[in-house]
């Protein structure tokens, strides 16, 4: 369900229960104030869609999808620096950005049905 996508979508970027069936987490250099953190550095959400998609679906994912990364970035900065993404200064951002990457691959649309 749409209404379900963005949850699933942190659960898999960040996989914070270690799941072994969810992305591997390594260990990696971020800028300060992070130093080396366990992250999911290699994810990847792959959006394959339908030809027959209608825009308004294909956007609303869409929107879920960034929206998952943007709702994961503003609860580190919140944890981090005591204030929201949107409120933080360009380095606080890009640390925040550079632990939660964004990868979305959009994929060609492929024909489903008639």
């Amino acid at each position: 369900e749409l209404s379900e996508i963005r949850e699933l979508a942190k659960e898999f970027i960040a996989n914070p229960e270690d799941h072994i069936n969810l992305p591997e987490k390594h260990l990696v250099e971020l800028p300060a104030p992070f130093g080396q953190q366990m992250i999911t550095k290699n994810h990847v959400i792959s959006f394959v869609t339908d030809r027959a998609t209608n825009y308004d679906t294909y956007f609303q994912v869409e929107n879920e999808l960034y929206g998952a990364y943007n709702e994961l970035r503003d609860e580190l900065a919140r944890k981090t620096f005591g204030r929201p993404y949107i409120e933080c200064n360009e380095d606080e951002q890009l640390a925040c950005r550079q632990y939660y990457k964004c990868m979305i691959s959009e994929a060609e649309p492929k024909q489903y049905g008639k």
